[in-house]
């Protein structure tokens, strides 16, 4: 009987699809493995403020709010995995870790009345306002224990009504209170805080979320400007949307509107700042902090040198509502 031979050219057929095929597969592993796939990918673990084991309810809101954050941030194939207390943030290029890392936060919204504004670089102006007669609600947990490591130095701190006075504070008064922990700055009255020059801007953004409770006075900062801001009168439940727009010259701008009864409150709170500032904080950070020339009825417009990313995070971040958790980047 006569044997058959396959024909070279079947052989060679054959190996390529086969080597086809392994190729192929080998692809979808790598894309599998994200060697080239181009998402961009953030792990957190997320804690209760409290210190207690997060609840399966909690982990759901907080995985929601993000996607919902990262979807108005304009994020493609934005996804949102938990994995126990760990969430998993996922999206396409131009999405990066720092950008998906802002959307983190926990978006505390909070405006209030700039009673005083003291520049960073130590410029002031004539006749900076006085603050003697600001009030201090009440004392907050640990000023006692401040007050007795700072010693002489608190009280010649105290003595400051003016930018003018802290400036003027001998330097070691001023090395006493630069030596503070975030916690120990909180528990000083909100005046000092502002009046002593060497107590800087990380020492707020450090400090716990609490430590802004809106029924107090606080202190906070933006890129050149230490304010005192009087206690809060709007929150972020009064606001009904935030959204990036481009005005008429090209200046990309955060549009809020605010909810009926949100309304009624910030329209009060022009008329009593009126001549004045409103900052716009959020959590520990002050956003914006126009200049109010008339009662406001309506939606406001958040201006800055925004460009369109920076513009939609911010949207994404204030709009979205507070999470519910505290979320740090995963070791590991």
């Amino acid at each position: 009987m006569a044997t058959r031979r396959t024909p070279l050219y079947a052989w060679i057929g054959a190996i390529v699809g086969v080597v086809g095929l392994l190729m192929y597969l080998g692809v979808l592993a790598l894309q599998r493995l994200d060697f080239s796939s181009g998402d961009v990918r953030l792990t957190v673990t997320a804690t209760r403020p409290d210190g207690a084991a997060p609840s399966r309810a909690e982990l759901d809101r907080t995985r929601k709010l993000l996607l919902s954050r990262m979807k108005k941030a304009g994020f493609g194939d934005a996804d949102v995995d938990l994995d126990g207390t760990r969430l998993v943030l996922s999206a396409d290029r131009p999405a990066t870790v720092t950008t998906l890392r802002s959307l983190t936060a926990y978006g505390r919204v909070q405006f209030r009345r700039v009673v005083l504004a003291v520049p960073l670089d130590g410029s002031l102006t004539a006749g900076t306002a006085d603050v003697s007669d600001e009030p201090e609600p009440s004392v907050p947990p640990g000023r006692d224990a401040v007050v007795a490591k700072l010693g002489p130095a608190y009280q010649a701190a105290a003595a400051a009504t003016r930018p003018e006075h802290g400036q003027a504070l001998a330097s070691d008064v001023q090395a006493a209170f630069a030596a503070l922990t975030a916690d120990e700055v909180a528990a000083l009255p909100a005046r000092m805080q502002a009046l002593v020059p060497s107590i800087e801007c990380r020492q707020f953004a450090d400090a716990p979320l609490a430590s802004g409770s809106p029924d107090r006075p606080v202190v906070r900062c933006d890129d050149s400007v230490k304010y005192l801001l009087a206690p809060a009168s709007l929150a972020g439940s009064d606001l009904a949307s935030a959204k990036m727009d481009v005005t008429n010259y090209g200046d990309f701008v955060v549009q809020l509107s605010f909810t009926p009864d949100g309304q009624t409150r910030f329209t009060n709170l022009t008329r009593a700042a009126s001549g004045g500032q409103i900052a716009l904080l959020q959590d520990t950070t002050v956003v914006s902090a126009p200049t109010v020339e008339g009662l406001v009825t309506g939606d406001v417009q958040i201006s800055g040198r925004f460009d369109r990313t920076a513009a939609q995070l911010l949207a994404a971040q204030i709009g979205s509502g507070e999470l519910p958790l505290r979320l740090t980047p995963a070791a590991g």
